[in-house]
């Protein structure tokens, strides 16, 4: 796989390495962490297939915003005057999703060992009618504790509407076991759209206890109330996940069937926000930000 382009955010002294391709929407390619002797990927790496084919909604981690999810047919149904329906943006979907972090080429201002700081700049345009500055900032904190910070601008010379999230994806591997407290899912239909309709989150879920990663029943729902807070563990490492900012009460879960991995996504509104008059979207979080307003949030992943 290509690598010449590649920022690497390593040290020696810390348990954790990540590479990243600022020209493909500063998605991550690999995420590794040393608990003990030797280096494991916590997500999957990314192959020289997807890599040519540019399938990055594979990779291992990417930034949501400005909004996460699907738009149902690209209807901003929250604002007062509707903009034109945003157009798909991959060619293998019918809805508008995760925004265009992603999608973008971001420019580096800061590369250090131990800190990276990238910004992208969004003049307005089909995908999104508002102006913004987006920044994402990754840190290793200490030796053990790994910091990814988002942060979103709105540049535009009128209020928009905002969203983030953080879209990390976990491999099975060693016995893997999730522990995370939730309150209830959104129902989807065969679109992974939001029906309207709730659930129950799933039982181990729903009570704070441990559960395997691999015998979470096929999932792709948005959550509320979440505690912020998950572990990961296996018999020789435990992980915790701290969500902090706009990325506290929802998270994403996405466990393919038949996949090695999930995801675990803290996001800042419930999916579909967009697509809901407005009143309806505030409830589900959608946030409005003024002239110059900003919107962060944070996710930290410490190594016990």
């Amino acid at each position: 796989m290509p690598a010449s382009n590649a920022l690497v955010l390593a040290s020696r002294h810390s348990r954790w390495r990540l590479h990243l391709q600022p020209e493909r929407g500063a998605c991550m390619t690999r995420l590794e962490m040393r608990p003990v002797a030797k280096w494991l990927p916590l997500a999957p790496a990314v192959t020289p297939a997807q890599w040519s084919a540019d399938a990055r909604l594979g990779f291992s981690n990417y930034a949501l915003l400005p909004y996460s999810n699907r738009i149902a047919h690209g209807r901003l149904r929250a604002c007062a005057t509707e903009p034109p329906a945003l157009p798909p943006n991959w060619p293998t979907l019918a809805h508008p999703l995760h925004g265009l972090g992603w999608l973008q080429a971001w420019t580096p201002r800061r590369v250090q060992g131990r800190d990276i700081l990238l910004a992208l700049r969004w003049p307005g345009g089909p995908a999104w009618p508002w102006a913004f500055e987006a920044t994402q900032r990754l840190r290793l904190l200490g030796s053990h504790t790994l910091l990814m910070q988002l942060a979103l601008r709105n540049l535009d010379g009128r209020r928009q509407p905002a969203g983030l999230g953080w879209h990390p994806y976990f491999l099975h591997a060693q016995g893997l076991a999730l522990r995370t407290r939730l309150a209830r899912q959104q129902s989807r239909d065969s679109e992974g759209l939001p029906s309207g309709d709730w659930d129950c989150a799933p039982a181990a879920l729903r009570e704070g206890r441990w559960q395997a990663a691999e015998a979470l029943p096929p999932l792709d729902h948005c959550f509320e109330g979440w505690c912020g807070q998950a572990e990961l563990s296996t018999a020789d490492w435990r992980l915790s996940l701290t969500a902090g900012g706009a990325l506290r009460r929802h998270c994403v879960i996405y466990r393919p069937p038949h996949e090695p991995y999930f995801c675990l996504e803290p996001v800042s509104h419930l999916n579909g926000a967009l697509a809901q008059p407005a009143a309806r979207a505030a409830r589900w979080g959608l946030r409005w930000l003024d002239v110059g307003q900003s919107l962060k949030g944070s996710l930290r992943l410490t190594l016990r």
